[in-house]
Formats: C-alpha cells, structure tokens, sequence
C-alpha cells in the first residue's frame, strides 16, 4: 500500500480479526436481548392503552365523538397492517427466501433462476451483522391531526428505511426483515456507518476486485456485492468500508469529520477510477446493493471494519471535481484478466457534458442569456459528445436536459467566493457585533436587577444585583460603575445612552474620595438604620476581598489604612 498521509492520525482498532468478531458476536447478543425486553414492555404498555381506550359513543360533545371514531378507525387500520406484516414475517422466518426466478435489480443481464434460501444471510458474518445495525429502521405510522383541515391523519417517519428491487425503486416498508431481503437498499444518512464505491465494470474474479484495490494502493473492502454469472465473472460489484465508528451527520454534528467522510469517499472514487469507478455515486452514496438479499452474491474482503482516519491515510483527501471527473479520460489499458467490460458510453457523456455546463454557466449568466439558450446550446453539445462516444440521441437529450436544469440552479443560486481577507473580516464584525449585543443584554439585564432592587426598598449590593440578574459577581463588577454613572443620570432627567462597556476588567487609578464612594454599595458596607453609611473613623468598613487570594493586606487596603491614619492626625 501507498505511504500513509502524515495529516491524518491513525487509529487502528487493536483487536485482532477472530477476537473483534468474538467481541462483536457477544455484543450484538446482548443488544438483541435487551431490545427483546424492550420490545414485551412496549407491547405490555399497548396492551393496557387499549384497555383504557374509551367508547366513541361514549363521548358527550358530537365533535369529541367524532375524532374518537376518526382515530378509532385508523387504529383498526394500523392492527390490519400489524397483523399482515406479521404474518408475512413469521412465515419468512419459518419458510425462508423464495425467489421466483428473473432479472436481479431489474437489469436482464442479471438473472437468477428459481431457489429458495433458508435463514437469514446477515447470519453468515459479523459484518452483515454490522451492516444490518447501519440501517435505519422500519416507518413507524403515527396519527396526528392536520393542522389545515383538522382531520386525524397516518404518517410515516421521514427517517426510515428504503428499499426497492431496483435501483430507482425506493418505498419505505414496515418490516425492516422483510425490506432487508430487496435487491437495493439505502443506508442511514444520520449515522453513517459505511463507505459505499460503485465500480461500472465487469470482473474476471471476485479475487480480481481485490487485485485491483492491491493495485490502487488501498485498503481492501469489508463487503463486496454484485451478481457472479456461469463463467464467474463478477459484474459491476458495490465495495463497501464498514466504518467502527458510524459519523454523525445530524444535529449539532461536527463539520470536520462530516467533511473528512466526504473526502474518503472521493479520495477511494478517484483511486479506483482507473477500474470503473463511478464518480457520479458521489450524488447518492448511500444506495447499494443489498448484501443482505439472497439474489446478489456476496465476499467478505477485510474482517473487521476500518476507523475513518485509518482508511484517510492511504486516499488523497484533495481531489478536485476536475480531477475526479477526468480521471475517466486517462484510464490506462485495461487488463483482460482483470477488467472485461469496458466504461459505458453514456457515463462518459455525462461526465463530459456535465464538466462543460459547470464550467459555461456562471459566464452566460452574466451575459444575460436565459435558461433556455443555455438549454439548447447543452443539447447541441450533447449530441456532438453522443456522436463522438457511440450513444444514441434519446440518451443524450436525456442526460443534456438534467444537466442543464442541475447546472443552471447551482450557477445561479451559488454563492460568492470569499478571499482570505474578506473572509476574515465578515467574521470579525460579526463576531464584534455579537459581542456588543451580548454586552447590551448583560447590562440591561444589570440595570434591570438595581431598580427592581431599588423598588422593592433593598439595598442593591454587587452580590445582589448578581443574585437577582442571574449573573455573576465578576460580571457585575466589571459593569458596576457605568450602572451607577447611568444611575445618576437618569435621575438627573438626562437622555441615558447605553454605555460601551468592555468585555474585560478594566482597573483605574483612584483618588481617596472615589475609593470611599466605590464602597458606598459594597455588599460589606455597614448601613445605620437612618439609612446613612458609618463614617470611617469606626473601621467599620471592610473591603470585598477574594477569600481564594491570600489573607496578607493587598496595596488597597494599605491605601485605605494610610488615607485613614492621615484623617485622624487631621
């Protein structure tokens, strides 16, 4: 294999094949028992809702009655469809797979005569386990009023799993056992637990997969999955990593990895361009075919999965859209021993046509032209390409139509590049003007606590205005004296502007007289009950010292004892 990429730190799983599979085997048995527990509680609690249920006629107001009835009849809808699913899973389970006999995925070269497989295939391996566990689960129906019409409707959560027979089929089911027997799949977006490469080519060998990725300079695949014929040439395989680690892609999910799962994803697909992979998969890296269906078959390559930084270090993480889109232009000879089918000419069309349309539409907007001229001006290209490459006409307006209208959206709706600099002072006004509103939160929010103290005839100490503010001591500290200077001149009738207040402490220098006023609020000050402070003659004043600092006299507290000594030799 190639030098490992210096950029990327390594992190190889320490366990060895057999004891990762040993380690995944008693994992996933405990996982399934306890969502076998989970599951009886589940039903347990259903069991006791429907006891609670409460008779529609029952219902004292029409309306109320009404809904009960509505969702009445999607609950008996919902147990139909239970019941059914059921049925159709216990039966699977006890009679196997049966497979009728045709075209695997809907493409006639594909075919697979009648058989019947007992079992399920993800028992074969840990990793088809770990593949199952990568999948999201089956749609969930839940009844919910429409907030437009107010009627009670069955939805289905957006999040589930997606399978079909072919690679343009995509229902959601409500088994997960049963979909997992399709001939496509798509894979958790959410959590993506897998790597996914297309290769449009056709094989000598399932060991001629390996030598080619032995060529390429990477890693082995965990899963390779296609359709093996009479002579068993493996045709137009889908590799696929299994990653230890799945990368979150939702919610507060870090940009670095998500960006670094993308960048292994391209760096394989132009590392293996040179056998047919396809760099238009990039646009949906999640559908495969299915390992799990008993129609494809199936090798496992690597045996225990890869950590996404392991596999980063044998890729290029720079690759371009320019050099991953002509690497298809520079595929050196291929072998016959190897490779027996050659590229397409429709990916070839596409890849061309799709280069010329990026990089002429951002200049014919500019002039002006609309999407139609450009549309033509696609298609007369698209023609000249299908000429050149052997496609035919039909495929070519075809692909040249979903080029053009893809083109034009990104071209139009792309957004300005930004230099070094410019980008560097957007984010500093914003983050300057973030800061000032939150300074002006905090200060309102200050000034707010000291009236309502005020008002309610408190004595509005630092420690109490922190208390009532909900902020800290610190806090109020650094913005005390412009409270107070605002203080004073909102009592004198003046206009008050919001003070630019620091984020910082900002200590100054002050006379005696303004060291006596500072403490005149402190939360150490000794009050009479006339309501006047004690004169400092008494010693009755204390500084707001840190109990973490230590206990010897800090230059304040000189500075204080010294102006006091020299008021009392006055």
């Amino acid at each position: 294999m190639s030098a490992p990429n210096p950029k990327v730190k390594s992190n190889k799983n320490s366990l060895s094949d057999k004891n990762w599979q040993e380690y995944y085997d008693s994992k996933y048995k405990h996982h399934s028992e306890r969502n076998r527990a989970r599951k009886e509680d589940r039903r347990a609690r259903e069991r006791r809702r429907k006891r609670e249920f409460i008779d529609p006629l029952a219902a004292r107001d029409h309306d109320e009655r009404r809904d009960l009835e509505e969702k009445a009849g999607l609950r008996d809808l919902a147990i139909q469809n239970a019941r059914s699913k059921n049925d159709s899973v216990r039966s699977r389970l006890k009679y196997g797979f049966l497979w009728l006999g045709g075209a695997v995925g809907g493409d006639a070269r594909y075919y697979q005569p009648r058989f019947r497989y007992h079992g399920l295939v993800s028992d074969e391996h840990e990793l088809l386990k770990l593949f199952v566990q990568y999948t999201p689960r089956a749609g969930v129906h839940r009844v919910k009023r429409d907030r437009q019409t107010g009627a009670f409707i069955s939805e289905r959560n957006q999040h589930t799993l997606r399978s079909g027979h072919t690679k343009a089929e995509s229902e959601s089911g409500d088994s997960k056992l049963l979909a997992l027997d399709d001939e496509y799949i798509t894979a958790n977006a959410r959590m993506r637990g897998l790597i996914r490469i297309d290769l449009d080519a056709d094989f000598a060998t399932t060991d001629a997969v390996l030598s080619a990725c032995d060529a390429a300079k990477i890693p082995h695949p965990n899963i390779i999955v296609g359709y093996v014929d009479r002579d068993g040439r493996m045709m137009h395989p889908h590799l696929l990593y299994m990653l230890h680690d799945p990368v979150a892609f939702c919610g507060k999910a870090k940009s670095e990895f998500k960006a670094l799962w993308h960048k292994v994803s391209r760096g394989l697909t132009h590392a293996l361009a040179p056998v047919g992979a396809d760099s238009g998969g990039l646009s949906n890296p999640l559908r495969t075919k299915n390992p799990l269906c008993p129609a494809w078959t199936r090798r496992i390559g690597a045996q225990q999965p890869y950590s996404l930084s392991q596999l980063a270090r044998y890729v290029d993480l720079s690759v371009t859209d320019e050099a991953l889109f002509s690497s298809h232009q520079d595929i050196p000879a291929r072998s016959a021993c190897t490779i027996t089918d050659p590229e397409k000419p429709s990916m070839q069309l596409f890849n061309e046509l799709r280069l010329f349309a990026r990089d002429i539409a951002p200049a014919r907007i500019a002039a002006g032209a609309n999407e139609d001229e450009f549309y033509t001006e696609i298609i007369i290209t698209a023609l000249e390409i299908a000429a050149r490459t052997g496609s035919t006409e039909a495929d070519a307006r075809k692909t040249a139509a979903s080029v053009a209208k893809y083109s034009w959206y990104k071209a139009r709706n792309a957004k300005p590049t930004l230099s070094a600099e410019e980008l560097h002072s957007r984010q500093a006004t914003a983050a300057q003007r973030t800061a000032e509103v939150k300074r002006s939160k905090t200060f309102n929010a200050i000034m707010s606590a000291y009236n309502q103290l005020q008002a309610d005839g408190e004595q509005p100490t630092q420690k109490a205005v922190a208390a009532a503010s909900g902020k800290s001591e610190r806090t109020v500290r650094n913005h005390w004296q412009a409270m107070l200077d605002a203080v004073a001149e909102n009592a004198a009738g003046t206009a008050v502007e919001e003070p630019a207040i620091s984020s910082s402490s900002v200590k100054k220098k002050r006379s005696s007289d303004d060291f006596e006023n500072q403490h005149h609020g402190n939360n150490e000050t000794k009050v009479f009950a006339e309501g006047k402070p004690k004169p400092p003659d008494f010693n009755l004043i204390t500084l707001n010292r840190n109990p973490k600092r230590p206990t010897s006299p800090s230059r304040r507290e000189m500075l204080y004892q010294a102006w006091r000594n020299s008021k009392n030799a006055a």
